[in-house]
C-alpha cells in the first residue's frame, strides 16, 4: 500500500495473453508516444525475443502502470554485441538480461519505478544468476550515473537499436550480482529510492 489513496501496488511475473498485451500497449504509450521513438505502426511494441522471455507486470490497483523484461541468457545483446560479451564474461557464466523498463507517466512519482528495480536484483539473485546485463544510451549521462550509483558496471559500447530506439551508441553494462559488496550497495540505496518517491 503506498500513497495518499492507499492504493495497492502489485508486481507479477505474468503469462497470461491478456497481461503480455497490457505490457506490449505500455512500451508503445511510452516509448513511441512519449519518447518519440520510431512508430512501427498499430499500437503494441513486441519482438522476437519476447517468445522466451520472463514479462514482469506492475500494477496499481489493477490498472497496468510499469514493465520490465527478462531475458535469460542475455540473447539479445549477444546478437548485438558478441565479441564484447564473450571478451567480458567467463564461459559459463549465468547471466540475465534487462530491458524494456517502463513506468506509464501517471505513476512516476509513486513506488512502481523503485519497486521494478528492487526486483531486478532480488529475481536474478535468488535465481542462481551470476550477472545481470543491460545497455543505456551512451549520451544519456544522468542515466549511467545513476547505474552505477546501484552497482552497475561499464565493459563496453556498441552502435545498435535497442529498447526500440533509432541506432545510436550504447554502454553496455553489468552486476556481479552475486558479490557482497553489490548487494550491499543495493539494500543501502534502494530503501533511499522509495524515501525520495514518498516524499514527492
Amino acid at each position: 500500500m503506498f500513497g495518499k489513496n492507499k492504493m495497492t501496488c502489485e508486481l507479477r511475473h505474468v503469462v497470461k495473453d491478456s497481461e503480455i498485451q497490457d505490457i506490449f500497449n505500455m512500451r508503445y504509450e511510452v516509448f513511441i508516444s512519449g519518447m518519440g521513438r520510431p512508430d512501427p505502426g498499430g499500437s503494441a511494441l513486441t519482438d522476437v525475443f519476447d517468445p522466451k522471455a520472463i514479462h514482469v507486470l506492475a500494477s496499481v490497483d489493477a490498472t497496468p502502470a510499469g514493465s520490465i523484461r527478462f531475458l535469460p541468457d542475455a540473447p539479445q545483446l549477444y546478437t548485438l554485441a558478441g565479441k564484447e560479451m564473450e571478451a567480458f564474461f567467463k564461459k559459463g557464466a549465468r547471466l540475465l538480461e534487462i530491458n524494456c523498463f517502463v513506468v506509464r507517466q501517471q505513476f512516476r512519482k509513486s513506488k512502481v519505478g523503485p519497486m521494478i528495480i528492487r526486483h531486478n536484483y532480488l529475481y536474478p539473485f535468488k535465481t542462481g544468476y551470476d550477472h545481470i546485463i543491460a545497455a543505456a544510451p551512451a549520451s544519456h549521462t544522468r542515466l549511467l550515473t545513476y547505474y552505477k550509483r546501484l552497482g552497475w558496471r561499464p565493459f563496453g559500447r556498441g552502435h545498435f537499436s535497442y529498447d526500440f530506439s533509432e541506432p545510436c551508441d550504447w554502454i553496455l553494462l553489468q552486476v556481479p550480482i552475486r558479490s557482497p559488496l553489490v548487494m550491499l550497495r543495493f539494500w543501502l540505496l534502494l530503501p533511499l529510492l522509495f524515501a525520495l518517491k514518498r516524499g514527492k
